[in-house]
Order: C-alpha cells, then sequence, then structure tokens
C-alpha cells in the first residue's frame, strides 16, 4: 500500500509539472509573409504547431477564442506610403496574452511592436517589421531600406531600454525586402539599394542580436519565389537577443507543395526551449 501511495503521489506531481510547465517547455514561433491568405493561419497552427505567428501583408485574424492577436492595415498616411492596403502586419498567440508597446513609431501597419506573456510569466519582446517599399523626395525610384531604419529607430529605443515594459529577450523578424546579396547583384549594382542592404543587417545585428539564418544557412536560403526574378532571394530574417540565442532548438524554412498554394514566401520557424 506504501508503494502505491508512493506511486500515486509521484503521478500526481508529475502530471502537475505537466500541467503547470508543458506547454511552456516549447515555444514555436512562425514568422511568414503570408500573402493575404486565410489559409495561412490553420496551415500555421495545425500543421506547423505554431504556438507564436508573426505575419506580414496578413489580413484580419480569424475570429478565434483561442487565438490573441494584435493587427493594423498599412494606411495612406503611413511615412513614404503610396497608397493604403487592405492588409497589414498581425502578431498572435495560441496562448498567454499579447500587449501592444508603442514605441512611438508612425508607422502602424508595416510595424508591430509586442509583449508577448507565455502561460509561465516569460515576457518576449516582438517586433515584426514588414519593408514597405516607399517614395522618397530625393530618391528616383520607391525604396524600402530608409523606412525599415526609421522602424529600427523606433525600436532601438525599445531594446535600449527607454521605453517600457521591458521584456525577457526581443525577437526581431518579418519581411524586410533585402538580402545580403543584393549589394553585389547585377539587378542592382550601382543603385542606391544596392548599397545598402549589408548595412541594414548588420545594424540589427548591433542592436545585440543574433541572425538566425545566418547560423542555419550560411549560404543563405530562399524565403521568396518571385515573378520578376529566378534568383532565390532571402529577403525574410530572423533575429533574436544574443543571450537568448542559447534557447534556439531548431531554425527551418519550410517550402513544400501546401506552402507554395499559400503564399510566394516561406515560413520560418524557430523553436526555443523555455525550460
Amino acid at each position: 500500500m506504501e508503494k502505491i501511495n508512493e506511486y500515486l503521489i509521484f503521478m500526481m506531481w508529475a502530471a502537475r509539472c505537466r500541467d503547470t510547465f508543458g506547454p511552456q517547455l516549447r515555444m514555436r514561433v512562425i514568422c511568414w509573409n503570408i500573402h493575404q491568405s486565410k489559409a495561412a493561419w490553420d496551415y500555421a497552427v495545425d500543421s506547423l504547431g505554431g504556438d507564436v505567428l508573426i505575419f506580414q501583408e496578413s489580413k484580419n485574424p480569424p475570429a478565434d477564442p483561442k487565438i490573441s492577436s494584435i493587427f493594423d492595415i498599412i494606411q495612406a498616411d503611413e511615412p513614404g506610403a503610396m497608397k493604403p492596403r487592405t492588409w497589414g502586419n498581425s502578431t498572435s498567440v495560441m496562448s498567454g496574452s499579447i500587449e501592444r508597446v508603442d514605441v512611438g513609431s508612425e508607422y502602424k501597419g508595416s510595424l508591430n511592436t509586442a509583449i508577448i506573456t507565455t502561460q509561465g510569466e516569460r515576457k518576449i519582446g516582438i517586433a515584426n517589421i514588414y519593408g514597405l517599399l516607399e517614395k522618397y523626395p530625393d530618391q528616383p525610384n520607391p525604396v524600402v531600406y530608409l523606412g525599415i531604419h526609421r522602424k529600427l529607430d523606433n525600436v532601438e529605443r525599445w531594446i535600449n531600454g527607454q521605453v517600457e515594459p521591458k521584456p525577457e529577450f526581443f525577437i526581431v523578424c518579418g519581411d524586410f525586402n533585402n538580402d545580403r546579396r543584393m549589394d553585389d547583384h547585377k539587378t542592382f549594382k550601382g543603385s542606391k539599394q544596392g548599397r545598402t542592404s549589408n548595412e541594414l543587417l548588420d545594424r540589427v545585428i548591433g542592436l545585440g542580436m543574433t541572425d538566425l539564418l545566418a547560423v542555419a544557412y550560411p549560404d543563405f536560403i530562399q524565403t521568396i519565389r518571385h515573378n520578376r526574378s529566378k534568383f532565390p532571394w532571402q529577403l525574410d530574417h530572423f533575429f533574436v537577443s544574443n543571450r537568448a540565442a542559447s534557447l534556439v532548438t531548431r531554425i527551418e524554412v519550410i517550402d513544400n507543395p501546401q506552402v507554395r498554394e499559400i503564399s510566394d514566401h516561406n515560413p520560418i520557424v524557430v523553436d526555443f526551449d523555455l525550460t
């Protein structure tokens, strides 16, 4: 009887640990330009097992009580924007909570900044960036890099502790519409756009961030199938605070027939061990 009681006590303890800590042992984050697809939500949750969904070119998140989101469309009055869109950035969590963080940015639909709180009370800062093609008075053609630098100005204030609340670590990711190889590629050589990609991405690293795709794919990985270029561009990026890089257990860009039906971009899947 004593052994049975010990066994029952052990099983109750194990169940409590599972219920309390189980959901937080692995946090799967999916960063993806979903090309305004409704099918992306089910695929990201049901097939990829996403816990946090960081989407660009997103329509309004589904009305699902299990999903908590922040979402804004790109307005015509965003700096440099050429026209309003019916889509923007969305950041969603399957459990825990999400809170919008005001970093003082003029950008709304192309920059989400939020803190997610897991059920285990882990607080993680998210900066969801979309590289909006914008017109500027001194530029002959629309460009992306100036707008992203302005967004990073706002995000940098948060990372440096000038904006509350302070999370445990940061994730900065999204569709930057920039690839380091643009600086030397014939398509951009000699243009203003073609001298800025390394500078832009190095700036993110300079904020104390680790470039996870550079770690997993040092020779680059295609993240978009462009209808006007056969070059395997890597326009999507995923950075995490250096102090949290050791928590990462998986980095993968998913490319399969189902993904290709949903979007012209491939999702980035990153697993964190939050034990």
